[in-house]
């Protein structure tokens, strides 16, 4: 199997230069022969497409360390490939050891197990694809987890607690002008009434005195303020947090229900 390796790592050489070509100036070569053990241009390729002798030699297509290509037991060509032993195999290994074996050419099974890795290949784009696929599903899921629908809610629910504040605040400021101009309409009526009960303890006269002492005596009818007068933006807090209190847990309940 090392062997396998190895020979697939020559193939994968891109840049195989003629063995032939003298000096600096060496031609790519175009197809190496096992028999030879050397790789050729195409000029100097040509006596292996006429010569008697050269013609039936093994051509591939070009690659480095044609050694690695070479039976080292029988100095053969490895042409051969053992699909039991999984190992490159010469004319003479397959008549040692491997007569019963499941024996192909090496181009058989080089296009065999390409074939495999092209669909290994499709398989890992599809298992990337998944992936990709899954990352972005979760992406989008950390976008609208509970945790932030949860946040929504409360700034929602926030958001209609200051609108109530703000609108109970204007009904209080409105209630609190109401109530200052009723007292001070209160306030001057009893200062007018003070004033008269002023100047009739000073009169001397006696017959007035007693004709008006009823009438001032009297209280003015006005407003019973005995009770405290409750704080009004206090209360409006209260029962503002009071309303958004319920708010929030009925929409939780129905959150969590749907969650």
């Amino acid at each position: 199997m090392a062997d396998h390796t190895k020979m697939e790592e020559s193939q994968n050489t891109s840049n195989v230069l003629c063995d032939a070509c003298h000096g600096n100036q060496k031609l790519s070569a175009v197809k190496s022969c096992l028999q030879c053990v050397t790789s050729f241009c195409e000029t100097h390729l040509e006596n292996h497409k006429t010569a008697a002798r050269l013609i039936k030699h093994k051509l591939i297509d070009p690659v480095d360390n044609l050694e690695d290509y070479i039976c080292v037991k029988h100095e053969k060509p490895l042409e051969l490939f053992c699909r039991d032993d999984r190992t490159f195999l010469c004319s003479i290994c397959i008549e040692i050891g491997h007569k019963a074996h499941n024996i192909v050419p090496i181009e058989q099974e080089s296009g065999d197990q390409r074939a495999q890795l092209e669909k290994t290949q499709a398989e890992v784009k599809m298992m990337i694809q998944d992936r990709i696929k899954k990352t972005e599903e979760i992406k989008s899921s950390e976008k609208n987890n509970n945790v932030k629908s949860l946040i929504a809610l409360i700034e929602r629910c926030q958001s209609e607690l200051l609108e109530v504040i703000w609108q109970k605040q204007k009904a209080a400021e409105k209630q609190a002008e109401e109530l200052i101009q009723e007292l001070e309409q209160e306030i001057s009526e009893l200062k007018r009434r003070e004033t008269a009960l002023e100047q009739l303890l000073h009169t001397e006269d006696h017959l007035h005195l007693l004709q008006t002492c009823s009438s001032v005596c009297s209280l003015p009818q006005v407003k019973s303020w005995t009770s405290n007068i409750t704080d009004l933006n206090t209360e409006i807090f209260k029962k503002a947090l009071q309303g958004l209190q319920e708010n929030i847990k009925m929409e939780l309940k129905k959150f969590f229900e749907i969650s």
